[in-house]
């Protein structure tokens, strides 16, 4: 009886090993598929949009392209995606491209003619 109970709780554990191990390869397989279609996203903007290009014809690309972006601090952000949260403490983590502007020493608000600088893939989290 014990022999069996044991044997039982075993093939339980093991079970469990296996799906805990299956599902942690799924989600990373999933990361991974979600990190390269992000760094293409990323790719087709830089080509599309070069570095120095003014605020002004950024934004023009964008409303040509019916593509909807947030200016954010200045700078314009446009959601490609949102990512599972792994936590207890966020939600979700939402995916944009960033698109920063260069600024004048003192400049407050932003300008026509401030210049594309640097254009990247970020995830901002809604957490606790």
């Amino acid at each position: 009886m014990k022999t069996r109970f044991a044997l039982a709780i075993g093939i339980l554990t093991i079970a469990l090993a296996l799906w805990f191990v299956h599902r942690g390869i799924a989600a990373h397989r999933a990361e991974m598929q979600r990190e390269v279609a992000y760094q293409d996203q990323l790719q087709d903007f830089q080509h599309e949009v070069r570095l120095g290009t003014s605020r002004t014809g950024v934004a023009s690309y964008l409303r040509s392209q019916k593509i909807l972006y947030n200016e954010i601090s200045r700078n314009f952000d446009v959601k490609i995606g949102e990512e599972p949260s792994d936590s207890i403490f966020c939600e979700k983590w939402d995916v944009y491209i960033e698109m920063r502007f260069s600024h004048l020493p003192g400049q407050i608000d932003s300008s026509p003619l401030d210049n594309l600088n640097s254009i990247s893939v970020r995830k901002y989290g809604t957490c606790l």
